[in-house]
């Protein structure tokens, strides 16, 4: 957070164009999609008979692909690029307005307010557990409580 909280310093009003100059904004939004995907299986419909690890999948089988897992998986997300949006011409297609939404949004909590715990408890104790479901979501809610920062950064 405070390495995150530093590039944001002394910004004012974070634009879309700005969001290319904050490299680790851009880090934080993509390992936090890769280990939280929006949807965790990626349906597919096999377009031909194929083999995949020694099962046969027939033609127009619906298959899903696990990104949770492949999220969690250390011997399979050598590719840090790797978004679990879909590809191709099945990729999601708000995927470029939401991508730039998540930057700004960000950015503008992190940036205007500092973050705590309540009846000042220790962030790292914190219950991180999530819920196995579609979509995946915490197991108890996490309470925090912004403090609107008194500098000039973000306004208007």
């Amino acid at each position: 957070m405070n390495k995150l909280q530093q590039e944001l310093q002394n910004r004012n009003n974070i634009r879309e164009s700005d969001i290319s100059q904050l490299p680790y904004l851009n880090a934080c939004v993509k390992e936090t999609v890769r280990m939280h995907p929006p949807i965790p299986l990626l349906p597919h419909s096999a377009q031909s008979t194929c083999q995949v690890m020694n099962y046969t999948v027939p033609k127009d089988s619906l298959v899903f692909v696990n990104l949770w897992a492949i999220g969690h998986d250390s011997m399979v997300w050598e590719d840090y690029e790797l978004l679990p949006f879909g590809a191709g011409r099945r990729m999601c297609p708000g995927l470029p307005y939401a991508n730039k939404q998540v930057h700004l949004i960000l950015a503008s909590l992190i940036g205007c307010f500092n973050w705590s715990v309540p009846n000042n408890g220790d962030p790292s104790e914190l219950e991180m557990n999530e819920k196995y479901a579609v979509p995946f979501h915490k197991d108890k809610p996490l309470l925090l409580i912004p403090l609107r920062k008194t500098t000039a950064a973000f306004s208007s």
